[in-house]
């Protein structure tokens, strides 16, 4: 389906009249401030009580790093997939938080390379509502996918 096919199936289906926005770049995430703009988590996974302890930004960053620049310039944030962990214990992962407020209205763009994949892997991207009202504010959810989904 053709982006201008799409753009006439929603205004046909919406009743509302075509119009063109414009946008404004406000915020770029990329390059070597890219994990500047984020707070990691750093506990455990209490929303799932799964199998993973999410680090801090220190352990993120040595070996082996769970979150680093590839030599593309690429963001990187993956699970500890190299250490061998023990029946019943935790495995390391990365949960960020956004620093920034993102309101309503607005178009945001993500160019994933790569996302996770594989058993027992969850890897989402998502929005919260704003002033951390999760779960009652609700979410929306921009990429989320699930084992080898």
């Amino acid at each position: 389906m053709t982006y201008k096919l799409q753009l006439a199936l929603a205004a046909l289906f919406s009743g509302a009249q075509l119009t063109h926005a414009a946008y404004n770049l406000v915020k770029k995430y990329e390059g070597e401030s890219f994990f500047n703009d984020w707070t990691y988590y750093g506990s455990y996974d209490n929303l799932t009580n799964g199998d993973i302890i999410w680090v801090n930004r220190s352990t993120a960053d040595v070996e082996p790093k769970l979150t680093y620049l590839n030599s593309a310039g690429n963001a990187v944030i993956k699970v500890d997939n190299t250490t061998v962990v023990p029946y019943n214990e935790k495995r390391n992962s990365v949960r960020l938080t956004s620093n920034d407020k993102i309101g309503l209205g607005t178009l945001l763009v993500f160019d994933a390379v790569h996302v996770p994949y594989g058993c027992s892997v969850w890897g989402a991207l998502w929005t919260k509502a704003v002033g951390d009202l999760w779960p009652a504010g609700g979410e929306i959810d921009i990429f989320e996918g699930m084992i080898d989904s």
